[in-house]
């Protein structure tokens, strides 16, 4: 399993935006945490996700 820290503008519906790519790529995801970082202008999320067997991490963050 990995973790995943991901920083995106406030306006980005990361919801929508993530988890078609983590259905393609992951067997299992996980939110951790949602932070309000950089006095409140982006948000940082961070992921607990299990990739799929035989997919490689570089495909997987190229997508991303």
């Amino acid at each position: 399993s990995h973790q995943l820290r991901i920083r995106v503008n406030n306006d980005i519906q990361y919801d929508q935006a993530f988890y078609p790519i983590f259905e393609e790529f992951a067997d299992a995801t996980e939110l951790i945490s949602v932070e309000s970082i950089q006095a409140g202008m982006m948000t940082e999320l961070r992921w607990g996700i299990l990739l799929k067997t035989g997919v490689e991490i570089s495909d997987f963050m190229e997508k991303l």
